[in-house]
């Protein structure tokens, strides 16, 4: 039979009764210095009980970390080279070929591959040092199976909330900007499809699929990560990228399908060498830059998350608590981030004034010479809007008592007023902090002790204590039996009776969910209270409660 493992008294894990010497601080020390004299630990032998679980369970996230959670979330906080350090969050033009660069990622970690990858050596090392025992690794198994079931996690959440809202029909068209032979191959890929909608088919023929090229590709430079540059297979890439799209749902795109987009699409795909759309350098002949405008203005603007914004949320009281609704917050958080620019304004002001700190007269004369200059580009966007009257009644609309907001605060009134009227239980969470009582102390009886086993008889009784008392529950509670049912039901379905007469006093006080949730009551008979006080105690005191 295998023994399971016990803890001896220094804390470490002991198999079949062999102690290891030593504290669990004392082998953590020296794991981590063996791993600080070579980082794989590959010079290091670790015996069985060596690595505390905790050291192990730490070194597996470390491991995950260095592979792969902290380079792609530091890519994801940088800003768009090309537009500046301003466009924090706005890296939409990457992100489908970044998506690609994590599915293989995580391709490689699943199926037990993370054991060959070289950041998991430590890891893979210290699981020499957890204990086994019998035929079976008992703790190497946990550990194993652990890890498969945390990277199966990984790519369920990285499909449902990654590639499901990027790898989209809509969206395809932002790899135009990104990584010049991605971007080169989307084109081709759109013409090629775009010259197949033409032909007519027999039934029984397939549109025949873009051939994609299979080779090797070095990623930019802005790509990098702590290891290097990333190369991807390109083939593998684009297919990965364009199997969940429909071709003509993409042609089909307002950005896509507009004639002068369509043109520059073709000759990026024609190229004799790819393009990268916001390197001038690579463009050679093309003339490319009213479209790379044009394609700034509608994929650019595209937040790939939302943390600009937020710093905004809490300055400007954009919460729910104000009123504010959440279409309205959103808007208000754009314009205003936009218009205020505090800390762009800042920026600019340190150009004009060498002082380290803006301060009294001198920051309001630089606030408003700030707000004239951006007053142009005020100016410019109403313009956009349709004019001046337009804006007016963008302004009046906001005004007035239709807001989003009031609609909102109304709607959620009405709400409140109607969920008031209801039944419902307080969480043990929201409730006033209180002592637990229990039923031994808080003088209610336990209903577990209402059974035929202690239902002794005394001298010139015709009934067990337990029945008498439950008899009587009954009368005082007014729970009405008949004749036949009083004989025909067992003590335990008499009990139930009693059980569920509480459960209709306490649910609106307790939070009580179901029949079964009670499981003491507070006497209403003489009989009941007799035996809470005489025989209770002893009765649990010898099922040892």
């Amino acid at each position: 039979m295998q023994a399971s493992p016990q803890i001896d008294e220094d804390g470490a894990d002991d198999v079949d009764g062999e102690e290891e010497d030593g504290t669990d601080e004392a082998r953590a020390n020296e794991l981590v210095e063996a791993q600080s004299a070579d980082n794989d630990a590959s010079s290091l032998t670790l015996q069985p009980g060596q690595t505390p679980i905790v050291v192990a369970q730490l070194l597996f996230f470390r491991s995950f970390c260095d592979f792969f959670q902290t380079d792609n979330f530091a890519f994801m906080m940088k800003p768009d080279p090309a537009l500046g350090k301003r466009s924090f969050g706005h890296l939409a033009r990457f992100i489908l070929e970044r998506i690609s660069v994590m599915h293989f990622q995580i391709c490689q970690l699943e199926n037990g591959g993370y054991k060959t990858v070289d950041e998991y050596k430590s890891y893979i090392k210290s699981l020499q040092g957890i204990h086994k025992g019998g035929v079976k690794d008992v703790c190497a198994d946990y550990f194993e199976k652990t890890a498969d079931l945390f990277i199966k996690r990984i790519r369920q959440d990285f499909n449902k909330h990654v590639r499901q809202y990027w790898l989209t029909d809509d969206k395809i068209h932002y790899m135009l900007g990104g990584d010049k032979e991605h971007a080169q191959h989307i084109c081709k890929w759109m013409t090629h499809h775009a010259e197949q909608a033409v032909i007519e088919f027999d039934d029984d023929e397939l549109v025949r699929p873009f051939p994609f090229v299979n080779r090797e590709v070095t990623l930019s430079s802005f790509h990098d990560n702590q290891r290097g540059s990333i190369t991807l297979n390109l083939q593998s890439s684009m297919e990965y990228i364009t199997s969940g799209v429909d071709p003509s749902v993409v042609l089909k795109n307002e950005f896509v399908k507009d004639e002068d987009n369509w043109q520059c699409i073709q000759r990026m795909a024609d190229a004799e060498q790819p393009v990268d759309l916001f390197d001038p350098s690579t463009w050679g002949d093309l003339d490319l830059k009213e479209f790379q405008y044009r394609f700034a203005c509608a994929v650019c603007i595209h937040p790939t998350h939302q943390q600009l914004s937020e710093s905004y949320v809490q300055a400007l009281a954009l919460v729910a608590l104000t009123g504010i609704g959440e279409f309205r917050r959103g808007n208000r958080i754009e314009s205003t981030s936009g218009f205020l620019r505090l800390r762009y304004f800042t920026e600019w002001a340190a150009e004009i004034v060498d002082t380290k700190r803006l301060q009294g007269a001198m920051k309001a004369e630089l606030l408003l010479t700030y707000m004239d200059k951006f007053q142009v580009w005020g100016d410019r966007a109403i313009e956009l809007l349709g004019g001046p009257k337009v804006f007016e009644e963008m302004m009046n609309h906001m005004k007035s008592v239709e807001k989003q907001s009031d609609v909102e605060r109304a709607e959620g009134l009405e709400a409140f007023k109607k969920g008031v009227e209801l039944d419902y239980s307080v969480p043990n969470a929201d409730k006033t902090a209180k002592v637990d009582v229990t039923a031994r102390v808080g003088g209610r009886l336990t209903l577990s002790l209402l059974i035929l086993k202690n239902d002794t008889k005394l001298s010139g009784e015709s009934e067990g204590i337990v029945t008498k008392a439950v008899h009587a529950e009954l009368k005082a509670r007014n729970i009405k039996l008949t004749e036949n049912e009083m004989n025909k039901l067992t003590l335990r379905n008499k009990v139930h009776r009693i059980r569920a007469h509480e459960f209709k006093e306490l649910r609106t006080t307790r939070d009580l969910k179901q029949e079964t949730d009670v499981s003491d009551v507070e006497p209403w008979s003489v009989e009941m209270k007799a035996f809470l006080n005489e025989k209770q105690d002893e009765l649990l005191a010898a099922k040892g409660k």
